[in-house]
């Protein structure tokens, strides 16, 4: 995957950022304005805040578009031991835990703790979001709608164990691995184990793929 990750070195942390993946989700600036700052340049000063406290932040970021690096002998960053799909109303997928990307030939695309997803199909760096939803009109309240039908039930939830996401061009997400889903209003599904999940934008039983983009592709 090329990405032009831009590191910000301080002394006792590096602050890696990922432009492509950024959704603006204000996360970093609305927590930590001394370090994280839009409005000048660098926006990362990563000397103004204890590492501990950017490190703290930086984990908040829904999309995987920051990252850290210590310098100071503090831990790495860890690998939730829950996976958890959110809902975002009018939005991307956002993905946290042991998240596994799988590319259409089976390669391992990326592997991560968070991930923002496209949901409107536009996105102009497929398979992660860029914003595109809010110029394309994409509208979806974020609620479940029978996931019982679109979601395969898990029994026992496994720490640690990773969630695999297979992603096809105009098509859909096959995700496999033990995962909570939540929705916008912030109603859960707890312990499923796989489900299809429209990238396309076009499926009437959003979040789900009910197999609208066969029609976009015929």
């Amino acid at each position: 995957m090329e990405d032009r990750i831009r590191d910000y070195k301080g002394k006792n942390i590096i602050v890696s950022y990922s432009p492509r993946r950024c959704v603006h989700a204000g996360e970093c600036t609305a927590r930590l304005a001394r370090v994280f700052d839009t409005s000048r340049h660098p926006w990362v000063k990563p000397d103004d805040a204890d590492a501990q406290e950017i490190a703290e932040v930086v984990m908040r970021c829904p999309t995987g578009a920051l990252h850290f690096t210590r310098l100071d002998g503090g831990g790495p960053e860890q690998i939730p031991d829950h996976n958890e799909i959110t809902l975002v109303a009018d939005g991307p997928l956002y993905l946290s835990g042991d998240i596994e990307l799988i590319a259409p030939d089976g390669s391992l695309y990326l592997k991560d703790t968070r991930v923002a997803l496209c949901r409107c199909g536009e996105s102009k760096f497929n398979p992660f979001c860029d914003e595109t939803h809010t110029q394309a009109g994409f509208k979806d309240f974020g609620q479940l709608c029978d996931p019982q039908i679109f979601l395969v039930p898990r029994f026992t939830q496994s720490a640690n164990q990773a969630l695999r996401v297979r992603f096809y061009p105009n098509d859909s997400y096959l995700i496999e691995g033990p995962f909570t889903l939540v929705g916008a209003n912030g109603t859960q599904v707890e312990q499923a184990e796989s489900g299809s999940f429209c990238s396309c934008g076009a499926s009437t039983a959003k979040p789900f793929c009910d197999g609208s983009h066969m029609d976009h592709t015929s």
